[in-house]
C-alpha cells in the first residue's frame, strides 16, 4: 500500500508521481514532492511508486 499525506491508498500502485499528481489535482498545481522522506526534483517524477513507499505531497499556492 502506498501512503500519501498520511492516507493510505491503494489505488496509486504503480503509478508515476507525475500521474499522482494529476490523479490529486488535474489542475497540476506548483507542488513539492517528497518520497520516503527524500524530496524528489521534478526530472525524477516520472518514477513509478511501490508497495510501501510513502509520499508527501505540498502544493505552493500565491495570494495577496
Amino acid at each position: 500500500m502506498i501512503t500519501i499525506n498520511e492516507e493510505p491508498r491503494a489505488d496509486v500502485e504503480g503509478m508515476t508521481i507525475k500521474e499522482i499528481l494529476f490523479k490529486l489535482d488535474p489542475r497540476m498545481p506548483i507542488a513539492v514532492v517528497k518520497l520516503n522522506g527524500e524530496y524528489l526534483p521534478r526530472a525524477r517524477w516520472d518514477e513509478k511508486v511501490k508497495d510501501g513507499d510513502d509520499v508527501i505531497v505540498v502544493y505552493i499556492i500565491a495570494g495577496g
